[in-house]
């Protein structure tokens, strides 16, 4: 579908090959325009001839390592495969639940993902959480998990500290933490809600029903509300989330068919 899709994430790979993002000095106007435009791409989104990225999704091309397996040939001439942190790669699958993310947000939606095992899906949405602390201003971002595994440890919240960290170490971007007191984020609307490993949510439909006026002004969604898992676990609480996605109107869902 898609050729020489290193297009659309050549800030990474500068970066693996000389360590650095750019090789303006800091202060100069050259320096500051290079920021600027990247800035913008993760915003906006970026096109390179036949390719469009959103956002999103360049961001988490460019400015998100991540572990995952590459393959490393041996001096017998044997490929053994290994675990190495690096940048993620182009894969169609991950341009097409981007590209969805945009589109729930234009039609006042929500997404409701039935996916595969090992698919990356906290690092895409650790880095969205990343992308939206560093680029838009007084948002309020998310996540709910059944398990607390589920969000520190391996999980989905220390993806996006690690990606907070590495841009605060390479980027311009960096700015100081801030620790809100707990009361002033009561009561305030999401920009972006995940609800991690939903497959397995006992509390899921509560929880989605609770969160989803929260979401809404009138006619208008201000935010994106995301749950993502797997089924096919034994003993696992997967009802909710089939009922969400096999009734998406009721819950201001994206339909979409189960291939």
């Amino acid at each position: 579908m898609f050729k020489n899709t290193d297009r659309v994430r050549r800030s990474a790979i500068s970066f693996i090959e000389t360590g650095h993002y750019t090789s303006a000095l800091p202060g100069t106007k050259d320096y500051y325009d290079f920021w600027d435009e990247e800035r913008k791409r993760c915003l906006y989104g970026y096109t390179d001839g036949d390719i469009n990225v959103t956002g999103f999704h360049y961001f988490y091309l460019n400015y998100c390592p991540i572990d995952r397996a590459v393959d490393e040939e041996m001096p017998d001439g044997t490929i053994q495969s290994k675990r190495e942190r690096t940048f993620p790669r182009f894969y169609d699958g991950d341009w097409e639940y981007f590209q969805e993310i945009d589109k729930a947000r234009a039609q006042n939606k929500h997404m409701i993902v039935l996916k595969a095992r090992r698919k990356g899906y906290s690092y895409k949405a650790g880095s969205m959480l990343a992308r939206n602390y560093f680029f838009v201003r007084n948002s309020k971002n998310f996540v709910f998990a059944s398990q607390k595994e589920y969000l520190i440890g391996d999980g989905l919240l220390s993806k996006a500290w690690e990606f907070l960290s590495f841009i605060d170490d390479h980027t311009a971007w960096a700015q100081p933490r801030l620790r809100d007191n707990p009361d002033k984020v009561r009561g305030k609307a999401g920009e972006l809600v995940f609800f991690e490993e939903a497959g397995s949510f006992p509390g899921l439909l509560k929880a989605w029903e609770v969160t989803m006026p929260t979401m809404r002004q009138g006619a208008k969604t201000l935010g994106l509300m995301i749950a993502f898992g797997t089924g096919g676990t034994e003993g696992a609480d997967f009802e909710a989330m089939e009922e969400i996605f096999y009734n998406p109107e009721a819950y201001d869902c994206m339909n979409y068919d189960n291939i």
